[in-house]
């Protein structure tokens, strides 16, 4: 038997339309958030489907959240990534150095990566915004990942290399 799906609930928010500029880029679960080229991180109900917050800050691109659900991490492809209290809707850091292209948080939700077009794979600490780590590609990151382990990042670059690179040194 061949696996099946079904729609469980269609959201529209009021800005909805078959406008490019509302197309939805990214969506994170923990709770649920999306990210827009409307300038919007929203944060939803699960349950009721509401739109709980509407972040507006900047062009977003990217987004993942702790694992408990407290903050998000956003990217954008020309600015700095940004980390967000999704209770308050606050910005907490602004991660400087450059801008990102993917990000991923770790487990533990202490610290993430991220990857650019500038050929770069930072390592962020989610407590204080400090940059960690900087590892330099041969070719622009385009996506990359991070194992459960919070120490292996898979990344992928335009060259069209698979790179798998270990964080040592953490506690």
């Amino acid at each position: 038997m061949s696996p099946t799906h079904q729609v469980v609930r269609a959201v529209l928010p009021d800005t909805a339309s078959n406008d490019p500029q509302h197309e939805i880029y990214a969506v994170a679960v923990y709770p649920a958030v999306s990210v827009s080229c409307d300038d919007a991180l929203r944060l939803w109900d699960l349950e009721s489907g509401q739109c709980l917050h509407t972040l507006e800050s900047y062009y977003f691109n990217f987004v993942s959240m702790t694992p408990d659900g407290q903050r998000a991490v956003s990217d954008s492809e020309d600015k700095p990534l940004r980390v967000w209290d999704l209770e308050s809707g606050q910005c907490l850091h602004t991660l400087k150095g450059h801008g990102g292209r993917r990000v991923s948080v770790t487990p533990d939700g202490r610290r993430a990566v991220s990857g650019s077009h500038d050929k770069t794979v930072r390592l962020w600490d989610l407590q204080n915004g400090e940059c960690l780590a900087v590892f330099v590609c041969d070719a622009p990151v385009e996506c990359l990942a991070l194992a459960q382990d919070g120490r292996t990042v898979v990344v992928g670059t335009s060259a069209g290399e698979v790179l798998f690179l270990e964080i040592h040194g953490l506690s």
